[in-house]
């Protein structure tokens, strides 16, 4: 394998490296983490925050957060198809 030489870590972090220099080198803009404390509480923090910036934004820009349509036909069609096992 060609990159058996290399820790998962270095692989990791390259591609960290790499990622973050194609989006800036096409002005996409994006956000990135390092999370120090991965336990329960700190998880819960973040996700807790990314739901509430969801609902935030989309009340910005005047779209229902909890209308998810998708959603439900996927879980109608998901139940239906359970039922047929």
């Amino acid at each position: 394998m060609p990159y058996s030489r290399y820790s998962r870590r270095e692989i990791f972090l390259n591609n960290d490296r790499n990622y973050k220099n194609v989006f800036f080198k096409n002005s996409v803009p994006f956000r990135s983490f390092e999370i120090l404390n991965r336990n329960e509480e700190t998880m819960g923090e973040l996700f807790t925050f990314f739901i509430l910036e969801t609902i935030l934004i989309a009340k910005a820009i005047k779209v229902n957060p909890y209308d998810q349509p998708s959603v439900e036909l996927i879980k109608k069609d998901t139940k239906r198809i359970l039922k047929n096992i």
